[in-house]
Formats: structure tokens, C-alpha cells, sequence
């Protein structure tokens, strides 16, 4: 967590993706242990409707983590009750006045 207790004051649950065999290839899956991320900070959704055959709601949520976070690429983040995906690729940020470095994704949810 960065030292400056300024970041975040949100501790979310999470579990990275490992690669596991499935028919000769490989697929991704999720252990079922949660780990903790202290110092997170999660933005409000953007929703959208989308009727690829079928209706319903797509979330997506901006978390932003202390720069030396555990959480990897495509993980799932347990926050508020429900179970977010993180969308692709965790970014890490350098502050361009040095002062405070940080990772961001973005989490999405989809219901319907």
C-alpha cells in the first residue's frame, strides 16, 4: 500500500487467473481463495444496453490500486456483493510530479 494514506480508503477481495488444462489447451480459471487489496479507490459505473442476442446491462466500474498491487490482468474483484471482472489489462501509471504512482483497470459486470 503506498505510504501516503492518501489513495484509497477501499479494501476490495480478489482472485487472479491461472491457466489450467482443458481438451489438449489451456483455459483460464479462478482458484477459489480471495485475497485482499487495501488503498483502492472504485469510480461509479458507465452502464450500457446491449442486445447481442439477448438484453441486458453491461457495468463498468474504474479501480484504481496502489502501483505495486497483486492484482493481475483479468481477475475478478469482489466489491459491493457482487463479483467484477477486470476488463483486459491492469495499467500502471507513473505521476508525472513523482509523487504518487498508481495501477488502474477497468471492471465490468454484466447482468441479464
Amino acid at each position: 500500500m503506498n505510504g501516503l494514506g492518501i489513495f484509497g480508503g477501499t479494501t476490495v477481495k480478489y482472485r487472479n487467473p491461472i491457466l489450467v488444462p482443458d481438451h489438449g489447451g489451456q483455459a483460464i480459471a479462478w482458484p477459489g481463495q480471495w485475497q485482499e487489496q487495501e488503498g483502492c479507490d472504485i469510480q461509479a459505473p458507465a452502464t450500457a444496453t446491449a442486445s447481442d442476442n439477448r438484453n441486458g446491462t453491461l457495468s463498468q466500474y474504474a479501480i484504481y490500486m496502489p502501483s505495486d498491487t497483486q492484482i493481475g490482468d483479468n481477475a475478478r474483484i469482489l466489491y459491493a456483493g457482487q463479483e467484477l471482472q477486470i476488463d483486459g489489462m491492469v495499467l500502471r501509471v507513473a505521476d508525472p510530479l513523482g509523487l504518487l504512482d498508481y495501477a488502474t483497470a477497468t471492471l465490468k459486470a454484466w447482468k441479464g
